[in-house]
């Protein structure tokens, strides 16, 4: 039997089954984070178990960790963090409120007021004094003579109608859910940070750079107090990249080489960086490019490696995920074998190309010379390396096969070409082909096609050849009409 004008509302709290304890979020203490974190490696481990280890930040900690999967959730806030839990049986709030009718099964907007005020009335009197019989709305003063008693009195109110019933982990901060088990769901807890290489061994995606830094030992150096920015690439940029570990021929200094190009003295947070260009100086003594985009994209190093996660915090610093190895630029040997017989001081340079006070273009980037002339291009000691690479057409990054070449890149290039035909020469920069260090070479008339001989034809015709036949025939009538006309009386 239904009841009429009856208002269903059913609280979170009535339909909500907890499993569980409750999450301990600010009374684990740091000593246990530290050891539940450093058990995601053993090799850090071996070198992190101090527990005397320094930290930094407040009480209610900077970073959310899940004890049980010993994972960092880097990007959660902490409400975020501190808002997982499994819920059983939950009715979700992607439902809506409406006014329905069980027996009509038909559904309106009204609200609860209007909703809840229908009544069947029998010869009422209406307000201009008539006499009503059938479904009577109290509040908007709706008729219907053709309802059934039934029908008039099954409206009911029902809130969140239609909602999801949920089970599973969910998060009330943010309202997504996903299928974590329930020891995992409540495992979140808002810490402390750890050092640089305790956070990347939690990370679970830089289990590659964690073997590293023990292998190049290089784990005491990203545990101490000293601040660092840590470029850290992840275990699929290093399987991409070829390292391998376990090669004899990659040596430890060499190793340690290419680990502390990514590292950064100091600690650099996303939000210090401008748009534009910087280069800042890496642990190993080289000079880093960081490029901010107006999008607010980051990228590192000559690779154009981008950031895809910034700001991990770390009691001794902050690690930058991103998605390529950096390699760091070979130094220039003074038992250079490269071939000179090109050099500058032996040959005329008729046109002589450097690079411009920035390291990202060439200067000039495009220069005309004459068939049979000889264009240089020289620069010593510069911030980072440099080549000359022919590319099949302009700002093309298509390399020409077997194409000019000043050889691999390098700080210091003195190198020079005769082009001996008429041509158009286009090249670039191999390490910042991305950043468009493109120069172009025009010799003689650049190679374009000469016009054939029909084409020659048609432009020495009309209208030069008309007009002089024009001319011709209006001095010919002058003549006509003088020596036609009667003479004079």
């Amino acid at each position: 039997m239904f009841l009429s004008r009856k208002v269903c509302t059913e609280t979170k709290e009535d339909i909500v089954h907890y499993r569980g304890q409750t999450m301990q979020i600010r009374t684990v203490s740091l000593l246990m984070s530290l050891l539940l974190i450093a058990s995601t490696s053993a090799s850090v481990l071996a070198e992190e178990n101090d527990t005397t280890q320094p930290t930094t930040g407040t009480d209610d900690g900077v970073i959310c960790y899940n004890n049980v999967t010993h994972t960092l959730s880097v990007q959660a806030s902490q409400s975020e963090c501190e808002s997982f839990m499994y819920v059983e049986n939950y009715t979700m709030s992607d439902g809506t409120d409406i006014c329905y009718n069980t027996v009509a099964h038909t559904n309106s907007t009204e609200d609860n007021n209007t909703c809840s005020s229908y009544s069947y009335v029998e010869n009422h009197t209406m307000q201009d004094g008539s006499s009503f019989t059938g479904c009577y709305n109290s509040v908007n003063h709706a008729t219907d003579a053709n309802m059934s008693q039934e029908e008039c009195e099954a409206y009911a109110y029902y809130v969140n109608y239609g909602a999801t019933i949920y089970t599973g982990c969910y998060n009330m901060a943010t309202h997504q859910t996903n299928s974590d088990l329930q020891s995992v769901c409540e495992g979140h807890m808002w810490t402390q940070a750890v050092s640089l290489a305790m956070t990347a061994g939690a990370t679970t995606i830089h289990s590659t750079l964690v073997a590293a830094l023990t292998a190049a030992n290089l784990v005491d150096t990203l545990s101490g107090d000293t601040n660092y920015t840590v470029f850290a690439p992840t275990d699929e940029a290093f399987a991409a990249a070829g390292i391998d570990l376990n090669d004899p021929n990659l040596t430890t200094d060499a190793l340690s080489d290419i680990l502390l190009y990514h590292v950064v003295p100091g600690t650099i947070m996303s939000t210090d960086l401008t748009v534009g260009m910087t280069n800042v100086t890496a642990a190993n003594g080289d000079e880093l490019l960081v490029q901010v985009t107006e999008t607010g994209a980051v990228m590192v190093g000559s690779e154009m490696a981008t950031v895809t996660i910034a700001d991990v915090p770390a009691s001794n610093g902050v690690i930058h995920v991103i998605d390529k190895v950096l390699t760091p630029p070979k130094d220039v040997e003074t038992n250079d074998t490269t071939d000179t017989t090109n050099d500058t001081e032996t040959v005329t340079c008729d046109a002589t190309i450097g690079v411009s006070p920035g390291g990202y273009k060439f200067s000039p980037s495009s220069v005309s010379i004459e068939v049979g002339e000889t264009v240089c291009w020289s620069w010593t000691n510069q911030s980072m390396e440099h080549n000359v690479k022919e590319v099949d057409g302009l700002k093309s990054t298509t390399y020409v096969e077997g194409g000019i070449t000043s050889g691999v890149a390098s700080k210091t290039v003195d190198f020079h070409h005769t082009f001996t035909e008429d041509t158009t020469f286009y090249y670039a920069c191999e390490p910042h082909i991305s950043l468009e260090m493109f120069g172009k070479v025009v010799v003689g008339d650049g190679g374009v096609e000469p016009m054939d001989a029909k084409d020659d034809m048609k432009k020495n015709e009309t209208p030069g050849f008309l007009g002089v036949t024009l001319v011709l025939a209006a001095i010919g009538a002058l003549l006509f009409t003088r020596n036609n006309r009667p003479e004079d009386l």
